[in-house]
């Protein structure tokens, strides 16, 4: 029997959404469906892996920026660095813009 109990999380990959908007043949994410928690909810469960230890978050999908244009993604990102987590995102790049 495996004990969990002193299992630390400390590089958690967090897949925000199936949805996409490329349809690469190579992609194993399918836009079954589109579900996404709220950002409370989000910022919660990202709180209790930071509490379990996490120490790296990586934000993936789908297409992250899929999402409240970016807006979602930029959210947990910016949450996680003020918790003191190290942070990426992968993503096509073909929704990223720069804000003025």
């Amino acid at each position: 029997m495996v004990k969990y109990q002193n299992i630390i999380p400390l590089s958690v990959n967090y897949h925000l959404t199936r949805a996409c908007n490329y349809k690469c043949k190579f992609c194993f994410h399918m836009a079954i469906t589109s579900d996404v928690l709220p950002l409370v909810q989000s910022k919660r469960g990202i709180k209790m892996l930071y509490d379990a230890g996490m120490k790296k978050i990586n934000f993936s999908g789908g297409e992250p920026f899929c999402i409240q244009r970016g807006n979602f993604v930029g959210d947990l990102v910016k949450f996680s660095k003020e918790l003191g987590l190290a942070t990426s995102i992968v993503s096509n790049g073909s929704l990223t813009w720069q804000h003025h």
